[in-house]
């Protein structure tokens, strides 16, 4: 059969993040506010993004980026400024900024904090705070990477409890990551109000992704849970970014569980087999909206860190030349309960059915141009894809044409799943513009929009033998340790215990310095609320005056992180409490009201 690839694009990209696992509190200079304090700056010229753009309308064999990055030399203690505060605490304190920069990534060659050290970074107006990051983010590597932050301007904040050395801690950023694509989610952060979590995305602030994609809740999907809950979104430092799956394997057990990830190997271009080339990946969760259209912006959780395992060699030329597209890593950290994911069942059967009936139908779960996650759908596959390799027509699982939903630039690495649900395949290429989506981007934003992908057979890439016979170069060896000779395989909930069993829930409890509130005497009429939770909830929001007697009260939507404000007008000046639940624990601040 004779094929042409109307437009054949490798489907990595590169995007922003959002938020990862720290301690659930606030710096202390929001705790313990400081009045003008000197903090130095380290000023960063903007990369040139044009020539970027230029070598790809050029057609030069470049990956599909979002950002470039920067060399910097960021160094603790000597970048930054020193605050001592009552009790003996100190803070250090230190700004980075790169004007014109839409959103920057962090990235560490030295990150060793010890016990009582926590790092907070926030971008300029404060809406967007990451942190705590503590000596639980330590690795034996050293290294150390971030989500994004909205803007041109960061500040790194250090809090040292009294009595933790200076010498202890080692802090050095050697690059940071300038975004120009795929960050327009973090935009919530820049425009007035838009982090309260009643707001609806009316701006579709999530991405750049064309607007004929199906948000991943949609109906189209809710045959498949697992799946989607196994489709997770990486970052690389240089700003590719590509959709992978997490997947299971037959020697896991409660006691002794593997959370692998599975995506293709063109998404790291530089063919490494080193674990320091995965060490600063960031893994995200959950990056996909909470109701089918509209409704508030999607969150996002993050891991930090990968082990390398397995990969098909990758040679970069321009037209592709791929027969195996396969990466498989081990995550550093356990994936916390909270976040409900979920390790992937396989289907490694050569033979699959060309068509499925209803309601069954192949399936796939991505991250197009780093946006939330998305759905595409068939109820057929040809055996006869493939990647433009050496082993010709055989090598993939070919989508087309696609029923429901669309590919573009960030699909690569995504899962096809067969109609149980399983993991069949891998996103390689894809290709044939839609004539029926006139729709890209959003407004003054272009997109595309794809309408066949190819996915890198699973059954092929299981025992691969294209790269040498070593068990670096297969999944065999990994996802069938024992040698069971499975051919097909359930998923299970990440701390491999059985899908479908009870959920676990974090547990609860509202930590005092989770929250925080000012200006302290106020002497304005709005209190301005900071908050930063472990996990979303909604907080019912009590204020009383000194003698326990209601005022107001008020309820937020769900909230992680952010910044809200409290109607204070109309109220006598004096001592008030403000009273949070977030149902599972309460916490209470005095505020002084003094117009």
């Amino acid at each position: 059969m004779k094929r042409v690839y109307a437009l054949c694009l490798f489907l990595c990209l590169a995007a922003a993040v959002q938020a990862q696992p720290g301690e659930s509190r606030l710096p202390q200079t929001l705790l313990h506010p400081v009045a003008d304090a000197y903090i130095p700056v380290s000023v960063y010229p903007l990369p040139d993004w044009g020539r970027a753009l230029a070598a790809e309308q050029q057609g030069i064999s470049v990956p599909f980026r979002a950002g470039l990055p920067v060399s910097t030399d960021i160094r603790f203690p000597a970048s930054g400024a020193w605050t001592v505060l009552p009790g003996g605490r100190q803070v250090w304190q230190a700004r980075v900024q790169i004007a014109g920069a839409p959103a920057i990534g962090f990235y560490y060659d030295q990150f060793a904090l010890p016990e009582g050290a926590a790092l907070f970074v926030k971008n300029k107006n404060g809406r967007q705070l990451l942190g705590a990051y503590t000596s639980r983010n330590n690795t034996p590597e050293g290294l150390f990477a971030h989500e994004a932050l909205q803007g041109d301007e960061v500040t790194l904040e250090l809090d040292l409890e009294a009595g933790v050395p200076e010498s202890a801690v080692r802090l050095h950023i050697n690059q940071v990551l300038v975004y120009f694509r795929a960050y327009e989610y973090l935009n919530r952060y820049e425009i007035a109000d838009a982090s309260r979590p009643t707001d609806a995305d009316n701006l579709h602030l999530e991405g750049g992704a064309s607007l004929c994609h199906i948000n991943a809740v949609c109906p189209l999907g809710m045959h498949y849970p697992f799946a989607r809950k196994a489709t997770v979104q990486t970052v690389y430092p240089n700003g590719n970014l590509c959709s992978a799956t997490l997947v299971n394997n037959t020697g896991n057990s409660t006691t002794a569980c593997k959370p692998y990830l599975l995506t293709a190997t063109h998404c790291e271009e530089t063919n490494s087999t080193a674990n320091t080339a995965f060490a600063q990946m960031l893994i995200r969760f959950n990056f996909e909206k909470q109701q089918c259209t509209s409704g508030p912006p999607a969150e996002v959780n993050t891991l930090t860190g990968a082990y390398f395992r397995a990969r098909s060699n990758y040679i970069e030329v321009t037209p592709p030349s791929i027969n195996g597209d396969f990466l498989l890593l081990e995550l550093k950290d356990k994936i916390p309960a909270a976040w409900d994911a979920y390790l992937s069942g396989w289907n490694r059967d050569e033979t699959l059915p060309a068509t499925l009936t209803y309601p069954k139908r192949y399936i796939g779960f991505h991250h197009p141009a780093g946006d939330a996650k998305k759905i595409v759908t068939s109820t057929g596959i040809s055996p006869e894809g493939d990647a433009g390799g050496s082993m010709g027509p055989g090598t993939h699982w070919q989508m087309y044409p696609i029923d429901s939903g669309g590919i573009e630039g960030g699909s690569s690495g995504s899962g096809l799943f067969d109609g149980e649900g399983r993991l069949v395949g891998i996103a390689s290429v894809a290709g044939g513009p839609s004539a029926a989506c006139t729709a890209t981007g959003q407004p003054g934003r272009s997109a595309s929009f794809y309408t066949y992908v190819q996915y890198s057979k699973l059954n092929l890439d299981w025992d691969y033998s294209q790269d040498g016979a070593d068990a670096f170069r297969k999944l065999k060896p990994w996802l069938d340790p024992q040698g069971t000779g499975t051919l097909t395989l359930d998923a299970v909930k990440s701390d491999c215990s059985m899908a479908g069993s009870s959920i676990v829930v974090q547990d609860g409890g509202l930590p005092g310095d989770a929250i925080a509130v000012g200006p302290n005497p106020l002497t304005q009429a709005q209190l301005e609320i900071y908050v930063r939770l472990a996990e979303p909830a909604s907080l019912q929001v009590d204020l009383f005056d000194v003698r326990g007697i209601p005022c107001r009260s008020y309820v937020t939507g769900r909230i992680q992180q952010g910044r809200f404000s409290l109607d204070m007008s109309g109220l006598a000046n004096g001592m008030y409490l403000v009273r949070f639940n977030n149902g599972k624990g309460t916490c209470t601040k005095k505020i002084m009201l003094s117009r």
